[in-house]
């Protein structure tokens, strides 16, 4: 399923904009402050058991001849004049997996309270207040994006959307999501929360009322030409307790049946009311490294593998007996399993290099290390997959124990005349081939092509830590040093 789960995302990140875009990336007008409809005042905070919707009762709608895109409205218009609001809100992907339903979540929750701002978007978090704004990001696999916290001077109550996004970076990680950036800042802060959904040509109409997150709730669908959202609005409290979006179908692997994938916003304990504490923010970096933008991290450190002698190199050089090149020849090798990533590898180094002149090909000589679970298959597939991958199976070399340490199905090195490794990349697409002919173009022209790596790599790294000093020193001078707990 990993394969249609980021298909899902890119879907996601396109057909759903009209719904899960905010102000600043649907329109230029984001002006806030201003209530254009009767209602609390922003500073005015609903107690709980007196539920307002923009100025008026909440009740069954089936007994009310408001039209529903009107309803809609005035609910969107309940928010931007609302002084407190907060949720625990979740993306929730929903797919079948082995047969079976299956579920994802992220989180996508907004808590606002007078000037506080607290942010959970996907792995971004953010909050903004009267001492100024601090964001950082939760990943693991970037070591928290390297411990850099963004700290900005105050932006007052109510900021812009355009103010709390103004940092590419984290402005690119929050929409990046499954279902794009949180529309609660949008129904908040905005002077139009919503103004693509109100599009003449969709078709608004009440559906079916039912329980959801404990509350009582009023379906209202929005058709939009073949698309379907629906929003569950409290008829007690008038908030947003989940929007149900379009299912869409994605393969879930090549040559097989289209799986149906949905996709909803659950706004989990959503409410108006002031709150008595201030939310957690346990996840900030132990280690702050202050910065008043989010500094692009520096690639990688170079693969270990690089500049190794490779210890198949003898059985490599046996598929080229009797091959006289006119240069030392490269050896190019990927990994192949039982697997479609590196059947994908395999098939793109083949299909390029066929494409060469003979000449070139005597001096560029591909190959296939492969995995024992090949062998595991039945005749027919495995007489498919030869079909397929016709490149030299070189089966002795896993066998042998001589794969380098690190190499993984789908894999792809390098190997020069002498039996070092000169190169490494995770897989094999049409994007990495030019680049791919680049290094072995270097390689024939005696360049040490490990070493130019190791060498640029020190000076990215000591040009990221030179930025990010810098970055610390006016973080200081604007008198932001210290994070926020």
């Amino acid at each position: 399923m990993q394969i249609g789960l980021r298909r899902a995302r890119n879907f996601l990140s396109i057909d759903f904009s009209i719904l899960m875009k905010p102000a600043i990336l649907i329109g230029p007008s984001v002006l806030i402050g201003i209530s254009l409809l009767a209602g609390c005042s922003p500073n005015e905070v609903t107690e709980a058991g007196k539920p307002t919707l923009g100025g008026q009762a909440i009740h069954t709608v089936s007994n009310s001849k408001v039209m529903p895109q009107e309803y809609l409205r005035n609910v969107f218009a309940r928010y931007r004049d609302a002084g407190s609001y907060r949720d625990k809100g979740q993306v929730r992907l929903q797919f079948m997996e082995n047969g079976k339903p299956a579920s994802r979540t992220a989180p996508l929750g907004v808590w606002f309270y007078r000037d506080l701002i607290y942010l959970r978007a996907y792995d971004t978090r953010l909050w903004s207040d009267q001492e100024g704004l601090a964001a950082w990001l939760v990943d693991p696999s970037t070591e928290h994006f390297d411990s850099q916290v963004l700290r900005l001077p105050p932006l007052g109550p109510r900021p812009k959307l355009t103010s709390l996004f103004s940092d590419p970076i984290l402005a690119e990680r929050v929409s990046a999501g499954l279902a794009g950036p949180p529309p609660q800042l949008e129904w908040l802060f905005s002077d139009q929360p919503m103004k693509a959904l109100f599009n003449p040509k969709h078709q608004f109409s009440f559906g079916d009322q039912a329980t959801v997150d404990g509350g009582g709730c009023q379906s209202v669908h929005v058709q939009a030409n073949a698309d379907r959202y629906t929003f569950w609005i409290d008829t007690k409290y008038g908030v947003i307790r989940q929007i149900d979006l379009p299912p869409i179908a994605i393969p879930s692997e090549p040559n097989q049946p289209t799986e149906k994938v949905t996709l909803s916003l659950e706004l989990v304990d959503a409410t108006f009311d002031a709150p008595t504490t201030t939310p957690e923010t346990n996840s900030l970096p132990k280690k702050p490294k202050l910065v008043t933008r989010f500094i692009p991290l520096p690639p990688p450190a170079p693969p270990s593998i690089l500049g190794k002698p490779f210890a198949g190199f003898e059985l490599l050089k046996q598929t080229t007996a009797g091959v006289e090149p006119t240069r030392p020849t490269v050896y190019a090798i990927v990994y192949l399993a039982n697997d479609q990533g590196s059947l994908v590898s395999a098939t793109n180094l083949q299909t390029w290099i066929e494409t060469f002149p003979p000449e070139w090909k005597a001096s560029l000589h591909a190959a296939a290390i492969i995995h024992p679970s090949v062998k595991d298959i039945d005749a027919k597939t495995l007489a498919y997959l030869h079909d397929q991958v016709r490149l030299p199976w070189l089966e002795e070399i896993h066998r042998s124990e001589s794969l380098p340490p690190g190499f993984e199905p789908g894999n792809l090195i390098l190997v020069d005349h002498t039996g070092q490794i000169v190169w490494f990349q995770p897989d094999v697409s049409p994007q990495s081939l030019p680049a791919l002919g680049a290094i072995a173009a270097d390689v024939h022209s005696g360049v040490d092509v490990p070493q130019r790596i190791r060498e640029q790599s020190e000076q990215e790294r000591a040009a990221y830590k030179t930025v990010l000093k810098n970055e610390h020193n006016e973080v200081v001078r604007q008198g932001l040093a210290a994070p926020l707990q």
